[in-house]
């Protein structure tokens, strides 16, 4: 088996490791070696296990001539969200758990794009029970793609109760719209019934598209009857249906205290698409994921490439990671997002009552009280979704001051609700793994010797 001389560490200076490092990851540079030593009479240079494994070993080699140790600013930047939102669109997606995108980035390293972009299309399909996965850079930019399905050329018929932002500048007219196709309004924001669907028919070839969690009045409508109810209509030529699921999962979560939408059993209802983000309920990176029927993916995959929208291998990497950890609910409940949704109120204090031991003996704080208050767990769609919560009320000395401090000297950038100088934190929003990053913002003050009396 082919080693490489560990002494060698010895001999190369970094920055000439960082050329070579640079060099392994050419891919032109995998033929050349393979031309090259069928030149000098190598037999089995076809085998390619043996190319992979010299690739690993000196990549691995390489780069523990680079990493050493802990890097000193690994950590030097850092968002702490209290603001209450776990789904904050202005933040671009939720916490990813901890070593993730170090474990993305080996995988990069070992693996082409097209392995894999391969590899998380079996992992989504078996998570979801899809024909296929395509997986592209934004939600927004998966949602556009529809414009590209030849089965609905004469545009997306969209409910008007389901015709709303899920952010600040995205819904469906603006995905949809282009200068050939536009999406069509139909029924009302409380009702779609079969006459409005039937009178909204432009042409042979329609796809209705519906979004989910779907909110009218104030809480939540039953999204998955009325899209049974759409699909059960008839029309004179089939419809394509399509989904966009922003509370979906790999999993069954059976809660009634947010919204969720299982993707397999909304696939196994009808619809030829289901469309969900990479972040949200799945706790991934931000990203668009496209499910569904080959047939219906493969124009949507066409386009997307001729458009250099397929998610950076990065991206692919981070996902498919996290979407082998999620086989149940209690897997689910223990990656970040699940941890914040699931945590109960009780949990909530515990975490509060040690940090507000922390926090209110620090010097910029003058005073630290906990308290009790719904939050709505999102923006937008999830706005009217609320649960209980935990928060810290902090009365800082110099608010500003403290903030630009903690930002300039440790790289950390803390989000919440301010009133003059006080700082409120809402738990739920903050991943318990960031507790201790919280708790380090706020040193304990000395406490001031104590002067002994002198006898005279």
């Amino acid at each position: 088996m082919f080693r490489i001389p560990s002494g060698l560490q010895q001999i190369i200076p970094p920055a000439a490791a960082k050329k070579v490092m640079e060099l392994l990851h050419q891919p032109a540079l995998t033929q050349a070696v393979k031309d090259a030593a069928q030149k000098i009479g190598w037999p089995d240079i076809q085998a390619p296990g043996q190319i992979q494994e010299i690739w690993q070993q000196a990549k691995q080699w390489m780069e523990s001539t680079l990493h050493t140790g802990a890097h000193p600013i690994a950590f030097s930047s850092a968002v702490i969200n209290g603001t209450g939102k776990i789904f904050h669109s202005t933040l671009g997606g939720v916490p990813l758990p901890l070593g993730i995108a170090d474990q993305a980035a080996r995988m990069l390293s070992y693996m082409t794009a097209q392995s894999i972009e391969e590899h998380l299309r079996e992992t989504l399909c078996k998570q979801s029970g899809a024909e296929d996965a395509l997986v592209v850079c934004s939600l927004e930019h998966a949602v556009g793609l529809l414009n590209h399905l030849p089965q609905a050329a004469d545009g997306w018929l969209v409910p008007r109760s389901d015709y709303v932002s899920w952010s600040a500048d995205a819904h469906f007219g603006n995905c949809l719209d282009t200068s050939t196709h536009t999406s069509i309004a139909f029924g009302s924001i409380t009702q779609c019934t079969e006459q409005d669907l039937l009178h909204s028919l432009k042409g042979n070839r329609h796809g209705v598209v519906r979004l989910s969690p779907l909110l009218v009045g104030g809480s939540a409508a039953p999204s998955s009857q009325a899209a049974g109810d759409l699909r059960s209509v008839k029309t004179p030529n089939p419809l394509i249906h399509a989904d966009l699921l922003l509370d979906g999962t790999w999993v069954d979560l059976q809660s009634s205290s947010f919204p969720s939408v299982l993707i397999s059993k909304r696939l196994n209802s009808g619809s030829s698409l289901v469309i969900v983000p990479g972040d949200r309920l799945i706790g991934g990176p931000a990203c668009g994921i496209i499910l569904g029927n080959k047939t219906c993916l493969a124009p949507l995959r066409e386009a997307a490439k001729k458009q250099r929208l397929i998610a950076h291998p990065l991206i692919a990497c981070m996902l498919q990671l996290i979407a082998t950890k999620q086989t149940d609910k209690l897997s689910w409940q223990q990656q970040p997002v699940g941890a914040m949704l699931s945590n109960t109120v009780a949990n909530l204090k515990d975490r509060a009552k040690r940090l507000e031991f922390q926090i209110q003996g620090s010097d910029p704080v003058s005073g630290c009280q906990i308290v009790e208050q719904d939050e709505a767990i999102g923006d937008y769609v999830w706005e009217k979704q609320k649960l209980p919560g935990v928060a810290l009320r902090i009365e800082m000395k110099k608010l500003d001051q403290w903030l630009e401090t903690i930002q300039r000297e440790k790289g950390v950038t803390v989000l919440g609700d301010r009133v003059g100088q006080t700082l409120t934190l809402h738990l739920r929003s903050i991943d318990p793994a960031d507790d201790r990053l919280l708790a380090d913002l706020f040193p304990l003050t000395p406490a001031n010797p104590t002067t002994a009396e002198t006898k005279p």
